[in-house]
């Protein structure tokens, strides 16, 4: 639980020094900041009580609170971006990767290393015949994004990337229904990897 909060306080600590950077350097990635910290950070703090719940759910072969918020607060983080401006900032793809690093160095990532990098080579040779057959398929955002969960979650990551996918084309279905978007809209990603990932 300690672990937790103080997983809470550096992440969103570390997402709201990040928007404020992006806010001053980046102007693609302007946040309205005091909305943005609220949302972000109510949102984050949602997420960590999920995290707190399934790990005390399923005991100790669970994947550790810690670990799973991680997990999402990068793809709630993420979503916001990605809703609002239909583009991913690179730099918030570190965040993620530093909390695995806290977890690797103390050995206890529920995924073992071998399994994240043999999924991190499939997920990007699969992304990669994606581009090759359709070059505006996939976002080079959305690339980075799938490959840090992959480094994450292994091969769970196809179940997370397969239930955002379902959903992804049952909320199109409908926007296509209500002439809400047409066959060319291009979709922000991140939302639907997000709940597919609250699915796990």
């Amino acid at each position: 639980m300690i672990l937790l909060v103080i997983c809470f306080g550096l992440i969103t600590a570390g997402e709201l020094v990040m928007s404020a950077y992006l806010n001053k350097h980046v102007p693609d990635f302007a946040m309205n900041p005091k909305k943005f910290a609220i949302v972000l950070s109510v949102g984050n703090l949602a997420l960590a009580a999920l995290s707190f719940y399934k790990n005390s759910r399923f005991g100790d072969d669970a994947v550790p609170a810690y670990w799973f918020f991680c997990l999402l607060a990068y793809l709630y983080c993420m979503m916001l971006y990605d809703l609002k401006h239909k583009l991913l900032p690179d730099w918030l793809h570190l965040i993620p990767l530093i909390g695995y690093a806290g977890v690797w160095i103390q050995q206890k990532q529920p995924v073992p290393l071998l399994q994240s990098v043999v999924t991190v080579v499939l997920t990007a040779v699969m992304l990669g015949l994606i581009i090759l057959i359709q070059k505006d398929a996939i976002g080079t955002g959305d690339v980075k994004l799938l490959l840090v969960c992959s480094i994450y979650t292994g091969y769970y990551c196809m179940g997370i990337v397969f239930r955002g996918c379902v959903v992804a084309f049952a909320i199109s279905i409908v926007m296509l229904l209500m002439k809400k978007v047409s066959r060319k809209s291009e979709l922000p990603f991140a939302p639907f990897l997000f709940l597919g990932a609250l699915l796990l």
